[in-house]
């Protein structure tokens, strides 16, 4: 084989050069693609990773956000129903409050109507009462002046006796003397009766006093028990006040209720007194005619001795009327009184059922209330009638009086019969 030119030797030696540079080339750009994928994939991977843990932050943040809302929405729709409900109670209470207001105003009405009632019964009692009174006066004045004529009489024609004894015989004056120790032994017998008849006459107007005095009391219990109802009815958004307030009233009304039977039971004695002062006066009259017949007849005193007892039986007719009318009156309006007071007793009792009806935390207390002051254990009252008793007794022991006696117990069963038909 021929030599080549050292020319082409030069050319093949670069075309290699040229050719191992050219795979170096492309084993390192091969080696650079590796390199850039795996540095890709890696970015790729990291890319992933961050974008994988921040999506999965926000998802977190996103279902918090969400929990949170729920938990809220939860809240407030159990908050709508609180007030809901709170709403409904105090529409309820409201109401409850209206109705309370519109049933205070119509009870302080009713109260105040009762009250003006009352006051207007007590104003005519009072009336009635004074009237009784001075009747009763002008009709003592009367008996005392014809009392008083009477005795002026007696003791004339006991002069003008005297001065016939003087002149008749020593027998005839023998005989007499019994008779004046009886007639002398009369006159104080009617002495001390006019005297009782003073005693139940200030014993009467004693207990008059006394009423008076009761029915003061119970319109000032009334009164007091008016300033409860109006402070309640200002305090009423306040339960335990108006507990308090309720009891005050309840032990008030009790109280005006005990009161109104002491006052029933004073005006009982008060006419139990009236009918033993109108009896003392039958029987002092009796006595008086007792005095007239027990004297000796005379010729010329018998016409006067008859004109006298028909004077004194008409002056007694006349003054047991005028008792028996003035009686009825006071039995009249002492009933219209009780049945008023029964009355107001029930209003005020249904006032203060109604009143606990509304109030829920009410406790009744019924304390012991006891009565400090007896009637019956006065001791005028006592003694009055223990010597009206005695005066009674003594003159039933009497035979004589026998037919006096029968006509007293007549007008009594007459008495009684009136005061039943009155009541």
């Amino acid at each position: 084989m021929a030599a080549l030119p050292p020319s082409a030797d030069v050319f093949h030696l670069e075309r290699r050069r040229l050719e191992e540079a050219a795979a170096d080339l492309r084993s390192l750009l091969a080696e650079k693609n590796e390199q850039l994928s795996e540095q890709c994939a890696k970015c790729a991977h990291e890319e992933e990773k961050l974008l994988r843990s921040k999506y999965l932050a926000e998802f977190e943040e996103i279902s918090l956000q969400k929990d949170a809302l729920k938990a809220k929405l939860e809240k407030n729709t159990s908050d709508l129903e609180h007030q809901e409900m709170d709403l409904n109670r105090a529409e309820e209470r409201k109401k409850a409050v209206e109705e309370y207001q519109s049933h205070l105003r119509l009870t302080e009405g009713t109260k105040n109507d009762l009250v003006a009632r009352i006051s207007q019964l007590k104003a005519k009692q009072r009336g009635a009462t004074e009237s009784l009174k001075s009747q009763m006066c002008h009709v003592l004045e009367a008996h005392q002046k014809e009392e008083a004529k009477l005795s002026q009489k007696l003791r004339g024609q006991e002069e003008a006796l005297a001065r016939n004894e003087a002149c008749a015989t020593a027998d005839v004056l023998q005989g007499m003397t019994p008779q004046e120790s009886l007639a002398a032994d009369l006159k104080h017998q009617l002495s001390a009766s006019q005297e009782k008849v003073a005693t139940l006459e200030a014993s009467v107007e004693s207990m008059q006093a006394l009423s008076f005095q009761k029915e003061m009391r119970v319109e000032e219990m009334i009164e007091a028990c008016d300033t409860a109802l109006k402070q309640k009815a200002l305090q009423r958004d306040i339960a335990e006040k108006e507990a308090t307030e309720l009891q005050k009233g309840e032990q008030s009304v009790k109280a005006a209720t005990l009161e109104i039977e002491r006052l029933q039971e004073a005006n009982a004695l008060a006419k139990d007194l009236q009918e033993k002062l109108h009896t003392s006066g039958l029987v002092v009259t009796d006595m008086r005619a007792a005095v007239c017949q027990d004297k000796a007849p005379e010729e010329e005193w018998i016409s006067e001795k008859m004109r006298l007892q028909v004077e004194i039986r008409k002056l007694d007719e006349v003054c047991f009327g005028m008792y028996l009318s003035d009686l009825a009156e006071f039995l009249a309006l002492q009933l219209q009184f009780m049945t008023t007071a029964g009355e107001i007793s029930n209003a005020l009792s249904d006032c203060e059922m109604q009143a606990k009806e509304q109030s829920l935390q009410v406790e009744t207390s019924r304390g012991p209330y006891q009565l400090a002051f007896k009637l019956s254990d006065n001791p005028l009252v006592r003694n009055c009638a223990c010597g009206f008793r005695s005066r009674e007794l003594n003159h039933l022991a009497r035979p004589d009086l026998g037919q006096l006696q029968s006509v007293f117990d007549a007008k009594g069963r007459r008495l009684r019969m009136l005061s039943s038909l009155v009541q």
